[in-house]
């Protein structure tokens, strides 16, 4: 009777380790890495997906730079994947270098697996295969501590074979549009796409060039950020074509009005120096935000804690004193 007591008491504790360490290799799992890519002979583009696996829900901010061959690659556009879901996010190329910086805040901590990226280049060169790097720049905690991460890079594989690319109609152009009610979702690719009539296929990507991004931000993925109150056009490319151009009204914060039309005013794009300033101040913003409110969130998980604990506790003595009065009667 003792010796399965003892045979008991020490499963348990195992147990109590084991759920431990498993909870610690959940995090040190997590892993970013480009998924592989083939550049086909009747495709002058690739497109680069950098994913998320077993997310780490610590990771607050998230900063990577992948880099190419600038010899080998021409970079064309960049856009936020479906499964990114950030406050804020940005990628902006620096071709001189050959490189893409990306970066992404999540108050809450990232939740999903999947694409978190998409990088189209054109290739210049398909002599034989193009490595792709992706490095980390900044991977931390709500505290601003760093997180482990493992991060892989790919190569780019080159195919003689063709494959089937769905292409959008040519010569498209914006058809004219008003939107001056209550704006449900903010998003330039929706309205583009549904209210200009706009066709986006396969490989095709809308790219976005504002006037002044001080009044509104245009982000990858379309999402309209508006900063202060005033009106900019924002010049809308489908690939390399001009399709046409938005004028975005923001009031008190708020998109309140989008108007359309296949007319594309010349104008000089907001720089991508003063995106960036403008996506850096939004960050430190958030991250004092972001500290506010961790603070119950982190004395709620102690409260779990500490109730854990005392319940490990309450049971091992439990079985202790089960094994003292059994003890007591086998004398």
């Amino acid at each position: 009777m003792l010796r399965k007591f003892k045979i008991i008491l020490l499963v348990f504790v195992n147990l109590i380790f084991f759920s431990f360490t498993n909870n610690v290799q959940a995090s040190e799992n997590c892993k970013l890495y480009i998924e592989d890519i083939t550049k086909y002979v009747n495709s002058n583009n690739v497109v680069v997906n950098i994913y998320m696996k077993n997310v780490n829900t610590q990771i607050t901010t998230l900063g990577l730079n992948l880099e190419y061959d600038k010899s080998k690659l021409e970079f064309i556009s960049s856009k936020a994947g479906k499964d990114l879901h950030a406050t804020v996010k940005l990628a902006e190329n620096k071709q001189e270098q050959g490189k893409v910086s990306i970066a992404a805040l999540a108050l809450d901590g990232f939740k999903s697996d999947g694409i978190y990226y998409s990088i189209t280049f054109k290739v210049l060169d398909d002599s034989e295969e193009i490595p792709i790097s992706l490095s980390k720049r900044e991977i931390t905690d709500k505290d601003g501590k760093d997180i482990d991460v493992e991060i892989a890079g790919t190569k780019i594989k080159i195919s003689k074979e063709t494959t089937n690319i769905e292409k959008s109609p040519e010569n498209q152009k914006i058809q004219n549009f008003e939107i001056n009610e209550k704006i449900e979702y903010d998003n330039l690719d929706t309205y583009i796409q549904e209210q200009g009539k706009i066709e986006v296929l396969g490989n095709d990507i809308l790219v976005y060039e504002t006037e002044n991004n001080e009044v509104a931000e245009i982000q990858d993925d379309g999402t309209i950020i508006p900063v202060k109150d005033g009106t900019t056009n924002v010049r809308v490319r489908l690939n390399d074509d001009i399709v046409g151009n938005v004028a975005i009204d923001v009031k008190n914060n708020e998109v309140k009005s989008i108007l359309a039309t296949d007319e594309a005013k010349e104008f000089q794009a907001s720089s991508s120096s003063q995106n960036v300033q403008l996506i850096e101040r939004n960050i430190e913003e958030e991250n004092k935000l972001a500290k506010t409110i961790s603070i119950e969130k982190e004395n709620e998980k102690e409260n779990t804690i500490v109730k854990n604990v005392v319940i490990a506790i309450l049971l091992v003595l439990s079985i202790l004193g089960v094994y003292v009065i059994l003890k007591k009667k086998l004398k």
